[in-house]
């Protein structure tokens, strides 16, 4: 029987968080989402664009 696994740890210490990213070459970037109803976008012209057919069809 296999026993149950312990969780996994992201980083050894959540306070050197940031020592291990740069050790490790990890570079933390931020991106911009948007949300239309229920669908997220990443790009704003795919959002606009459902947006657009949204209001048209008299919907959000």
């Amino acid at each position: 029987m296999i026993g149950a696994r312990p969780p996994r740890v992201a980083f050894d210490d959540v306070g050197d968080a940031e020592e291990q990213l740069v050790r490790l070459g990890i570079v933390r970037v931020t991106s911009e989402h948007f949300q239309v109803g229920p669908y997220r976008y990443t790009s704003l012209a795919d959002a606009k664009a459902q947006a657009e057919r949204a209001r048209a069809e008299g919907g959000e």
